[in-house]
């Protein structure tokens, strides 16, 4: 079988067992009309799937491993079948490995490496006796075994083969538009990466001046200054920039506190701690055996104006809440939030009738949302407020970055607008104790 297949011996276990499973499956003269398959199970077995060991298949990829472009079937040889299933054993010689599946078309008469009436094999290389290598197809390679055969034959002539013809490639060249289109954005970039280079200039120019001067960054300093005198076509360019990339916002407590904007920074954070600890947001405790604290982490935003100005700078401590535990530290995460066409409904209404509408902004609103008992969650110090003795903090109310956040702060305010005369209905509706 496997030198049929032309296979190497590193497939005699798969080709030792398809050969029993043949021959189990086939009669013999140790009984009389019946299989030992047969003798052994009581039915008949079923041999239509039986192929040729090592035949040339393909094997269908599934819709979930591949994207719309890729191939649908993997090439591959038939190695026999999975060992108690119905499905498949086959080589994939591009992955260098076997797969199991049931999706598989095998062609019977065609062997994948080395079959003769195979179109897909490649051409056998002899040698002349000149030395010369020379690839001829299966069919010659036939015609001339027989032509050896015979004693009466001619000998291959002495002459020297051919010298090969060497043509010139035909010179594909791009067309006019082409090459006008790719100069055009060649201009369009260099211009844009020269308007990028003189803002960040202009910004590091402005730094630089704050400094020397010793002018603190506030939101009504910086409305005083005067804009420096550029043309409206800059001014574009400074909008356009900062809304592409922002100002230099850092990424880590390490870049907030060594820039340039250290000391604003360190004032937006010791506000937020100080938020939180007047909100009671948590409690030092030892942390229980067993148990693990969460990280957290610093984030930073630059607010500016709609000219690019500088309003303040936010610190916002937020947990890391993607290595908590579900059934410890957290279970229900699910919060009821209002549909865009029921909002756009009720705005609608409020036009046609008149209502008085607005909108709230809540400071720190996940901060006024309290834990249950139920949810003990560990958390790590702050970074850069450490108080020295490694003992994590016990939260008592939400944080940014917990899993279950959303959802307290949400029965946090459904509580509240219900003791103030609301009701739940889809959105939250006013009810008139008056009866007006």
């Amino acid at each position: 079988m496997l030198h049929d297949a032309k296979l190497s011996m590193g497939f005699w276990p798969e080709a030792h067992k398809y050969a029993s499973y043949v021959r189990n499956h086939s009669p013999t003269q140790a009984l009389s009309q019946t299989t030992p398959n047969e003798a052994f199970h009581g039915c008949k077995p079923n041999v239509a799937s039986l192929c040729i060991f090592g035949s040339k298949c393909h094997v269908r990829v599934p819709l979930e491993s591949h994207q719309k472009l890729d191939p649908h079937s993997l090439d591959g040889i038939f190695c026999g079948f999975e060992m108690g299933s119905k499905a498949y054993k086959i080589w994939i010689p591009a992955r260098h490995k076997f797969i199991v599946s049931r999706d598989v078309l095998v062609y019977k008469k065609v062997f994948s490496l080395a079959d003769s009436n195979d179109d897909f094999v490649t051409p056998i290389i002899q040698t002349l006796s000149e030395g010369v290598p020379t690839s001829i197809s299966p069919s010659a390679q036939s015609t001339s075994s027989r032509q050896t055969t015979n004693p009466t034959a001619t000998q291959p002539s002495t002459m020297p083969p051919p010298e090969p013809q060497f043509c010139r490639t035909k010179r594909i060249t791009c067309p006019s538009w082409y090459k006008k289109a790719a100069d055009i954005q060649k201009t369009n970039e260099d211009q844009n990466k020269a308007i990028n280079h003189a803002m960040k200039e202009s910004h590091e120019q402005w730094h630089a001046a704050q400094e020397h001067a010793g002018i603190e960054r506030t939101s009504e300093s910086v409305r005083d200054l005067e804009p420096v005198p550029t043309d409206p076509e800059r001014e574009v360019a400074q909008v356009a920039y900062l809304a592409a990339h922002g100002s230099v916002t850092p990424t880590s407590f390490k870049e907030a506190v060594e820039g340039h904007d250290a000391d604003e920074w360190w004032k937006a954070m010791h506000e937020e701690i100080n938020m939180l600890k007047e909100r009671g947001t948590w409690i030092a405790e030892d942390l229980p055996e067993g148990r693990k604290a969460i990280g957290c982490r610093w984030t930073y935003v630059i607010k500016t104006g709609p000219q690019g100005e500088i309003l303040c700078y936010k610190a916002r401590l937020v947990a890391q809440g993607f290595s908590q535990i579900p059934g410890i530290n957290f279970s229900d995460t699910f919060l009821p939030t209002v549909h865009l066409d029921s909002l756009q409904a009720i705005l609608h209404l409020a036009v046609a009738h008149g209502w008085a509408w607005g909108q709230d902004d809540v400071t720190g609103a996940f901060l006024h949302s309290d834990i249950g008992k139920d949810e003990v969650i560990y958390m790590k110090q702050p970074i850069g407020f450490e108080d020295g003795t490694g003992q994590p903090v016990c939260l008592q109310r939400g944080l940014y970055g917990l899993k279950q956040a959303s959802r307290l702060w949400n029965k946090h305010m459904d509580s509240k607008l219900i003791s103030v005369q609301y009701s739940t209905q889809g959105l939250f509706v006013y009810v008139n104790t008056c009866g007006k």
